[in-house]
């Protein structure tokens, strides 16, 4: 979808033309530095950065340190759970 205006990338992820406010972390997205999408009749903006990582947490690709969590021996059970051991 081409909007008057924007510039289609590659996927169809089109940047922003006007300043406007992240609706996934609320901050200001200047001109030209995110992406916008028409949402339930309106549209909304999102910083290039937001939506790259919603993407990621969406493929279940979250980018955190998990070794906190992970001390100790631990093995997957017959369900495909986490179990220590």
């Amino acid at each position: 979808m081409q909007v008057r205006g924007s510039v289609d990338l590659q996927g169809g992820a089109m940047r922003n033309k006007y300043a406007g406010v992240c609706y996934r972390c609320h901050g200001n997205v200047p001109a030209g530095a995110g992406h916008f999408e028409r949402h339930q009749g309106q549209w909304r903006t999102q910083h290039a950065e937001c939506a790259i990582k919603a993407r990621q947490e969406a493929d279940g690709h979250i980018d955190r340190d998990n070794s906190v969590f992970l001390e100790g021996d631990w093995a997957i059970d017959p369900r495909g759970r986490f179990i220590e051991v």
